[in-house]
């Protein structure tokens, strides 16, 4: 995402942990341009925030060489998602580093192993004039990511579970016994 002079802050950071959203941002307006704010969101993300961060892991997998025979050509991102090796990673943040031009992006996620689940980060990777395989197609996924992350600061979250009754005949209720 192209950050103009009218927007007032940047996306930094951004993590999804037990369902919130933890976002860094940097502040771009006078007299306070530079200062990074930290927000714990309180709300449930919504699902079209899941789903941006979701389109991130073949990146990941791919970034640790899950692909082996498919890491150096062009097979589209849309044939390595569909391989059973994605299955095992899940991106739960991202980090933008630099500007303009030296502008890079780290991913945070997990893979899954026989023995539980291991966090690494991703090198950082150019999002511009980068020599990354998939660089156009990371980009325009990182952008979208963090629209959603924007949308989420915005006011976009899961709707509130509603519950529409209780069937107290099958519950237990004598708490004396």
């Amino acid at each position: 995402m192209e950050e103009k002079e009218t927007n007032i802050y940047e996306i930094k950071k951004a993590q999804i942990k037990e369902s919130l959203c933890l976002i860094s941002y940097e502040l771009l307006s006078d007299p306070i341009r530079g200062d990074i704010i930290k927000h714990k969101g309180v709300h449930y993300v919504h699902i079209d925030l899941e789903e941006a961060f979701k389109r991130l892991n073949v990146f990941l997998a791919h970034i640790d060489e899950a692909y082996k025979v498919f890491s150096t050509n062009k097979t589209t991102i849309t044939e390595l998602e569909n391989k059973e090796q994605t299955e095992k990673y899940t991106v739960v943040g991202f980090s933008i580093t630099g500007k303009e031009e030296s502008r890079s992006v780290i991913l945070t996620g997990v893979k899954e192993v026989e023995y539980g689940y291991i966090k690494f980060d991703t090198p950082k990777i150019m999002l511009e004039g980068g020599n990354y395989l998939y660089l156009e197609e990371i980009s325009e996924r990182i952008n979208d990511a963090i629209n959603e992350v924007i949308a989420y600061l915005g006011g976009k979250k899961a709707p509130e579970p509603v519950q529409s009754s209780i069937d107290f005949d099958e519950m237990d209720l004598d708490v004396f016994k």
